[in-house]
């Protein structure tokens, strides 16, 4: 390395391969609290935290572990959380548990462990969990808050597994988030493993796969027997399901442009194959999925990602506020998620922010009444010791292989450095 490549004054390797500071955030579905997983100098283990953007400076840890980080967390409704586990400091063959499920309210009160970390306790009572679900139960959807005062509840699935340990079924379940009471769903179609859900938890689609070939049921709302939808051969499926809006459409994507780059498209129900195309990104498969304000809600964009993450907005207001935001952060990629979107007078906005050379930052933006402006609120950086002035940038580059194949490639270019120069 030549030039400022080598010498003092350099950030040490750890900035770059130790744990972000802060990993993840959420607002509530109410957008007046903010959940977020923190790690601090002093506590080198993933914390849960919440903060009441009414008084944003006095942020409440809500699930912390001495030997334990949190994993992952999702808002149940305003009052509810749920949340999983690992142990950072162990490598993944390493992990002393499974991820396991639990829950807790907002102000750190009611913690209840859903799903059990090992298969150290018998279940005998299957309407509650007073210590926990089977360890083989993974949490597969969040339905939308209901209606005041019904009850907080989330779809787990209970993994059947063979001799081999290969999963065989997938059992859809309803669990109380507060009190551990569960119900399994009725009428499911046979050896399913996959499963998408609609916007109040019933699920619409399953798929199973057996003796290679892979077969998708569809369940409608009203609907009150499942019909297939498909039954294909596994390594050669026509499309592959994505989502269900709230508008209980199915999408899915297929493999169909220039060189085989797949599409998201609306499936046509009645003729039982793809309809229209919804995004297509040339030279790319189609990654992404929807942007709603709930999960399985109104259909607010399309989050994609090419050489970049982008998102394609159909709401007119977040259109907008994209503009805002991008106009005050510009030459980044800004990704918001929002609460009472429609109405700017009202809403919530929370926004992560990175580039190539910044490992990024969360703000929210808060509508403040009688002032034009949203007030902004920054949460903190996603890690500390990256002066992003002093990073190299990096660009998206496609190049023939010597077999005449498209070959995309990200090159990386030093600080110092004038364009034409060899390097």
């Amino acid at each position: 390395a030549g030039g400022t490549a080598t010498g003092a004054g350099l950030p040490p390797a750890v900035a770059f391969y130790r744990d972000d500071i802060l990993a993840d955030a959420a607002l509530s579905p109410s957008g007046r609290y903010v959940a977020a997983l923190v790690r601090t100098e002093s506590r080198a283990r993933n914390v849960l935290v919440v903060t009441d953007l009414g008084d944003p400076s006095r942020p409440r840890p809500v699930a912390a572990f001495s030997d334990l980080d949190v994993l992952s967390f999702r808002w149940v409704d305003d009052e509810w959380l749920v949340y999983n586990l690992y142990d950072s400091q162990l490598p993944l063959g390493e992990q002393r548990f499974n991820a396991g499920l639990f829950s807790v309210k907002r102000d750190g009160t009611g913690q209840r462990q859903l799903v059990r970390l090992t298969d150290d306790a018998p279940q005998t009572d299957t309407r509650t969990v007073p210590q926990g679900l089977p360890y083989l139960h993974r949490l597969l959807h969040v339905p939308a808050p209901g209606r005041e005062g019904s009850a907080p509840e989330v779809v787990v699935g209970e993994l059947r597994v063979n001799e081999f340990w290969e999963i065989d079924l997938v059992i859809p379940k309803r669990l109380n988030v507060a009190t551990g009471a569960v119900r399994t769903l009725d009428a499911l179609p046979p050896n399913a493993l996959g499963w998408w859900f609609a916007a109040d938890g019933e699920p619409r689609l399953a798929s199973s796969t057996r003796d290679g070939r892979t077969r998708f049921w569809w369940r409608g709302a009203g609907d009150e027997a499942w019909r297939v939808l498909g039954d294909h051969p596994s390594d050669a499926l026509p499309w592959q399901p994505a989502f269900v809006d709230a508008a209980g459409q199915l999408h899915v994507t297929v493999s169909e442009g220039p060189a085989g780059e797949s599409r998201l498209r609306r499936f046509d129900l009645a003729r039982g194959e793809p309809g229209e195309v919804v995004v297509s990104t040339p030279g790319f498969d189609f990654e992404g999925g929807p942007v709603h304000e709930t999960a399985g809600g109104r259909t607010l964009g399309i989050r994609v990602e090419t050489d970049a993450e982008q998102t394609v907005w159909f709401d007119p207001a977040m259109k907008a506020a994209q503009a805002d935001v991008d106009a005050r952060l510009p030459g980044r990629i800004n990704r918001l998620t929002c609460r009472r979107c429609d109405d700017p007078a009202t809403r919530t906005v929370l926004v992560r922010s990175w580039s190539d050379r910044d490992p990024g930052s969360f703000w929210v933006l808060r509508a403040v009444p009688g002032q034009p402006r949203p007030q902004w609120i920054r949460l903190g950086a996603v890690r500390s010791g990256i002066d992003p002035a002093r990073m190299g940038a990096v660009d998206f580059q496609r190049i023939r292989a010597r077999d005449g194949r498209d070959l995309p490639v990200w090159i990386t270019t030093p600080l110092v450095f004038e364009p034409g120069q060899r390097r």
